[in-house]
């Protein structure tokens, strides 16, 4: 009886522990889409995510204000944005939040921040028009072949 008794002691205790353990981060944030980095040309972006009920959330849009045709994702500037577009919402009992936002052409920061907290997730976003997006695909191709007729004929 005494064994029963230690054995129902230890498993609480441990419940416990991992309960208390699971909310030791209160204000983060899981970030589901948009992907960091990507290339649209839908001007409709849904941002969304993961995190606890009842957290009060920022979501900042920015527009950068340096105008290029293409851009770099490996080199973003961290300067040089206009924030065009602030939204507050708050994380509903199922623990998901969504909102939908709508940017122009450009590159985009979006930011999302926890209120109160330092936490935040920053994901960049480059919208730009289809023909545009056809060039560049079609010169990617370009390239590809021609690289390719070198090799083969080498």
């Amino acid at each position: 009886m005494f064994k029963k008794i230690l054995a129902f002691a230890s498993v609480l205790l441990t419940v416990g522990i991992l309960s208390n353990s699971t909310y030791a981060a209160n204000d983060t944030v899981q970030l589901i889409s948009p992907q960091n980095k990507t290339v649209t040309t839908n001007n409709i972006v849904l941002v969304s995510g993961k995190g606890k009920q009842g957290t009060n959330l920022t979501i900042d849009a920015y527009l950068s204000n340096i105008i290029k045709d293409k851009i770099d994702f490996n080199n973003i500037p961290k300067d040089g944005y206009v924030l065009i577009l602030s939204e507050d919402l708050k994380i509903g009992a199922s623990g998901n939040f969504a909102k939908e936002l709508t940017l122009k052409k450009g590159l985009h920061k979006i930011e999302v921040k926890v209120v109160n907290s330092a936490n935040s997730a920053v994901r960049y976003i480059y919208i730009t028009d289809l023909n545009k997006a056809r060039k560049e695909l079609e010169s990617v191709n370009d390239i590809k072949f021609t690289e390719t007729l070198k090799q083969l004929i080498k």
